[in-house]
């Protein structure tokens, strides 16, 4: 391979999907990448979502044209055009290669599977060529941009990997189950995990599911069950209390209540089903645990109780992936399978997840005319004076590159003490979530074991750890019911600003941690530059934002003329009308309405099944997308 640019983009082509906002693709993402010699590293990484403000963002660019001017803008930070790229790959339409997705392994498995799958097992090459992993990548299912028939394809993969010779072969994934609950009661899979453990109320019957192996994403057994398990215990009447469920939770509705049992058996199943995989592979291939990292990738990797329950029952050595597991990473994921595959052995490693934007206007941010009626003062970071903010109210914290992946790392984050219980509820109603929405501790990585039992290293906020019993009443504003907590630990290296902060929290009170969530309100991305964060502080009437080392202490919030998020990048200029009309005439001939639109785009193997431009076909995507609504519903 010759030394360069590498681009790898995970983006979309599509004339119809640019006039409606939809994609065969979610949470699209674009990574650029440098190799010299056998060591490859990432240069930047970057989220639609957070660039343009539409969540998991869902969106095709028009032609070939419009998508090579928006990822030279992109590089236009480092100097670079498309022209200086070594290669191009990941979209049809942009790549300079039509071979890289062809491997033994993708001949049986989906390319997008092994994405996943090799985001999180190469995250550590020294680990990758010197050490045993168990590979899971678990996530809904493929797009079918790059394979068209997916009929004759495992959806799922995982693997083995022995000091870097390595094993692929299906597995089974939960993710379909939880999407087709999302779908149903209307609520994000992240927020359902978080009411399973919230509410007290479980039922007292045996379920049986039979979904030990799914590996083809059918989802017909996943809607077959989640429906009578959801008519079952929507059917519980208080007469039946300590003979069907145990009790109704009085802190929620019952509809909640009832979202809540419902849930816990989702996870109670979705467990047995990632443990059956492990089963099967230890069994296979006589794999010692405890000599063994387990990776898991895929958007159910931000299952944190999974991963810990694995971890914990097979007591393997480490685990090991991106913070991007879900397919924000699937660039990443590309990348590392393309070097792989054509360098054999190469140096990388994800040494934080910072890797996302830069912003170089955020110094000037504060000192624009709009603003300035606005900001009360500017002084450089002090331990003790930042101590004194955040046991007085939540803080905005904004510093360096974004974190990448979907959660909040330290970098765009809105920190609080977690000694009292009352910040947590101050954060959830600057949030506007539900009150019993849970915050997450970021703690020092050395002190993690003396507040958490059996912790271990957690950069990415990907695992649950029990609170010791003798901490628990100190950090009240991070306890799940449970009493566990999904914790990120952090050492100086990583992040030496926030590390000093979390220190010198720790001088004043003794407490080594703070409560991170991440900076954005319902239905916004995290923020991604200083202006968007200063929108949220002011809008939020939060007094003290901290900016790249600086201290920022804001005044006459009432003065603040906005009161929604400020509008972000637009990718893609809206056509008029006359052109909409000509593309919507020409791409969907018979009028297919817009939600049917959303199914067809959603759901791979139709996509790729039927042309709307003919008759026959639309006709029958009108009757199964009805069909499917009805069965949703």
């Amino acid at each position: 391979m010759t030394d360069g640019y590498y681009l790898f983009t995970y983006l979309e082509i599509d004339p119809l999907g640019s006039v409606y906002g939809l994609s065969q693709r979610h949470d699209c993402n674009v990574s650029l990448w440098e190799k010299n010699g056998e060591t490859v590293s990432l240069k930047r990484y970057w989220e639609l979502e957070r660039l343009t403000g539409r969540k998991e963002y869902r969106g095709a660019f028009c032609d070939v044209e419009q998508a090579l001017c928006f990822l030279n803008t992109l590089l236009d930070e480092f100097g670079l055009t498309t022209d200086d790229m070594e290669a191009i790959l990941g979209t049809p339409g942009l790549d300079t290669d039509d071979k890289y997705a062809d491997d033994e392994s993708t001949r049986t498995i989906s390319y997008h599977s092994i994405c996943h799958l090799f985001s999180g097992i190469l995250s550590d090459t020294e680990i990758f060529y010197h050490q045993n992993i168990i590979g899971l990548a678990v996530d809904a299912g493929p797009d079918v941009l790059i394979q068209k028939d997916l009929k004759e394809l495992f959806y799922y993969a995982g693997c083995v990997v022995d000091h870097g010779r390595v094993t692929i072969f299906p597995v089974s994934s939960p993710a379909l189950l939880w999407m087709i609950a999302s779908s149903h009661y209307q609520l994000k899979e992240g927020t359902l995990m978080a009411l399973a453990s919230a509410s007290k109320s479980k039922s007292l019957e045996q379920f049986s599911a039979c979904l030990d192996k799914q590996m083809d994403g059918d989802a017909g057994k996943f809607i077959k069950y989640f429906h009578e398990l959801v008519s079952r215990i929507d059917g519980y009447e208080e007469k039946e209390k300590e003979r069907l469920f145990n009790e109704m939770d009085p802190l929620f509705s019952v509809r909640d209540n009832k979202i809540s049992m419902v849930m816990k058996e989702v996870q109670k199943v979705s467990i047995n089903m990632m443990a059956t995989n492990i089963e099967d592979i230890l069994e296979e291939y006589l794999i010692d645990p405890e000599q063994t990292y387990l990776s898991v990738s895929g958007g159910y990797a931000l299952n944190c109780p999974t991963n810990s329950y694995l971890l914990e029952k097979y007591h393997f050595k480490d685990f090991i992936t991106a913070p991007c597991v879900n397919d924000s990473g699937i660039s990443m994921g590309m990348a590392l399978f393309y070097f792989w595959k054509n360098m054999g052995t190469f140096n990388f490693k994800l040494q934080t997840a910072y890797y996302g934007c830069v912003d170089p206007l955020a110094g000037d941010v504060f000192e624009r005319g709009i603003y300035r009626p606005y900001i009360a003062g500017i002084t450089d970071f002090n331990e003790a004076v930042f101590v004194s903010d955040i046991n007085r109210a939540p803080v905005v914290w904004f510093d360096g590159a974004s974190e990448i992946g979907p959660r909040a790392l330290g970098n765009r984050s809105l920190l609080a003490a977690p000694t009292s219980l009352y910040m947590k509820d101050e954060l959830n109603r600057i949030k506007q979530r539900q009150w019993w929405r849970p915050v997450a501790p970021i703690v020092l990585q050395e002190k993690a074991h003396e507040w958490f039992k059996d912790s271990s290293h957690s950069p990415f906020m990907l695992r649950t750890f029990e609170i010791l019993s003798d901490k628990r009443e100190r950090i009240p504003a991070v306890a799940h019911i449970d009493n566990s907590a999904r914790i990120q630990t952090i050492n100086e290296n990583d992040n030496p600003l926030l590390y000093r902060a979390i220190q010198g929290f720790e001088e004043a009170t003794g407490v080594p941690i703070l409560c991170n969530t991440s900076l954005n309100d319902r239905g916004e991305p995290i923020v991604n530059t200083a202006e968007e964060a200063l929108n949220f502080a002011l809008r939020k009437r939060i007094e003290i934002m901290y900016v790249n080392g600086k201290r920022v202490q804001l005044q006459n919030h009432q003065a603040y003329p906005s009161d929604r998020p400020l509008t972000r990048r637009t990718l893609v200029e809206e056509p008029p009308v006359d052109e909409r009309q000509r593309i919507s005439a020409q791409y969907n001939p018979y009028g297919i309405d817009d939600e049917s639109l959303g199914l067809y785009y959603m759901m791979p193997e139709v996509y790729a099944s039927y042309d709307l431009r003919d008759k026959d076909s639309s006709r029958f995507l009108h009757l199964f997308t009805s069909r499917i609504k009805k069965m949703v519903r």
